[in-house]
């Protein structure tokens, strides 16, 4: 699932035929904005009814300015809000920690209307999802 999609109708379109084919739940692509899934789960519901199915919102913690541009520009269905890549680039050396403040914002905020979170962490950096745990807890 695709929470900030290049052509919403298509999007959900798709959720649609995936309910339809019998999907219990739902698994986003990484997500840096949390107005992306109202915004879409509000687009089905305006042309299919009530969403009644848990969504599981993916966070892959940012660790550096490269990291976060090579995700927004290089990974397709990934997008990285300008002022949250400025923000990583102005953390300079502290990126590791500024992307677990940004993942910890993100799952406080989503708890308004995901059915859960789950956590990626970039290559090794499993230190990362326990700081996050820890402090969404």
């Amino acid at each position: 699932m695709n929470l900030c999609p290049q052509d919403l109708d298509a999007e959900v379109k798709n959720l649609h035929r995936k309910i339809k084919a019998g999907a219990d739940f739902f698994l986003t692509q990484p997500v840096y904005r949390n107005d992306d899934g109202p915004r879409l789960l509000e687009a089905y519901e305006a042309k299919h009814g009530k969403f009644e199915k848990p969504v599981l919102v993916g966070i892959l913690p940012l660790v550096n300015v490269r990291h976060a541009n090579f995700l927004h520009n290089e990974v397709p269905g990934i997008f990285i809000p300008d002022e949250m890549r400025k923000r990583i680039e102005d953390a300079g050396d502290d990126g590791v920690k500024v992307g677990v403040e940004v993942a910890v914002e993100l799952v406080n905020q989503l708890k308004a209307w995901a059915g859960g979170v789950y956590i990626m962490p970039q290559f090794h950096k499993f230190d990362m999802v326990a700081e996050i745990i820890e402090a969404v807890r």
